[in-house]
């Protein structure tokens, strides 16, 4: 299992996945404010908290775009 340190940084792109509350009360999105063993705290866009989630209730937008950008430079398809 990676650390979250190594699959989250601060100032990194949070999208909250559907199944979770907040989702649904507006809270789709932030950025990370701190990173512990368990939790990673995200500031949210839409109302201003910051919320604590799992590595299971979010996903890392920022990651998510690197990682189509350099495939798309490997392919060259830029």
């Amino acid at each position: 299992m990676d650390r979250l340190k190594d699959q989250y940084s601060i100032g990194d792109r949070i999208g909250v996945l559907p199944h979770h509350d907040v989702w649904m009360m507006g809270d789709r999105f932030g950025t990370v404010e701190k990173v512990g063993h368990v939790w990673v705290h995200v500031k949210m866009m839409f109302s201003g908290k910051v919320r604590k989630f799992t590595e299971h209730s979010i996903h890392n937008m920022s990651r998510d775009y690197s990682r189509i950008e350099s495939v798309s430079v490997i392919n060259g398809k830029i």
